[in-house]
């Protein structure tokens, strides 16, 4: 018998890659997704049930959120041109939904709360080299600050200092596990975690085959 989780925004592109994983294994998949993003919904399984809510809605979400063992929030609003056109509909939404899902886990006893988002919040690593620049979509190169995207060097001064301190701040057997650029920035990033004593690196392909994830342990 499978567990029963709750995913918000379970119709985005990550979203959706987690849910058809749970599916596969036999847990029961409940997604609240208020389709911000007018995302088809091309997900169709016995074990699944799709609710149009809006996480800002506590009411909403406690009348689905009955005998779920976990939850995972993934309900933000990205796309930086409306942290520019939306500023409070972007900080209403993940400030209200993120505090409606913590109370409605602790009046549920729900014991596991996921908690992920994309890099837009976040921040991806600065891989960018500066000579490529200029190679960057409009929208990413005229909106991103440049520190978001680039190091003004080779793209590598960021994986050479977490190659030199992550051994300080995680505990061994633990991981790093990093985005990484397109092109020969896999390797030579991966060059960065290979002389410094870490285990196991690693390059994982997304879903257009391309090495974007470079996984490392420390020892």
């Amino acid at each position: 018998m499978g567990k029963k989780y709750l995913i918000t925004g379970g119709l985005g592109f990550i979203g959706k890659a987690i849910t058809l994983s749970l599916l596969s294994k036999n847990n029961t998949v409940i997604i609240a997704d208020n389709n911000f993003r007018k995302k088809k919904n091309d997900l169709k399984h016995k074990n699944l049930y799709v609710h149009k809510i809006d996480v800002r809605k506590k009411n909403q979400l406690k009348k689905i959120s009955k005998d779920i063992d976990s939850v995972i929030h993934l309900a933000f609003i990205n796309g930086t041109n409306f942290f520019y056109e939306k500023p409070e509909l972007v900080l209403e939404v993940g400030i209200k939904g993120i505090i409606n899902l913590i109370e409605i886990c602790e009046e549920n006893f729900i014991k596991e709360f996921f908690l992920a988002s994309s890099s837009e919040v976040y921040q991806n690593a600065p891989y960018i080299p500066t000579n490529e620049m200029d190679t960057l979509m409009k929208e990413v190169r005229d909106y991103e600050p440049d520190l978001a995207l680039t190091d003004h060097e080779d793209g590598l001064t960021f994986y050479r200092h977490l190659a030199d301190t992550a051994q300080k701040w995680v505990r061994p057997g633990g991981w790093l596990i990093l985005e990484v650029g397109l092109g020969e920035h896999p390797q030579k990033a991966i060059t960065c975690f290979d002389t410094k004593g870490f285990a196991q690196l690693e390059l994982i392909a997304d879903f257009n085959t391309d090495d974007r994830i470079l996984k490392v342990q420390v020892v």
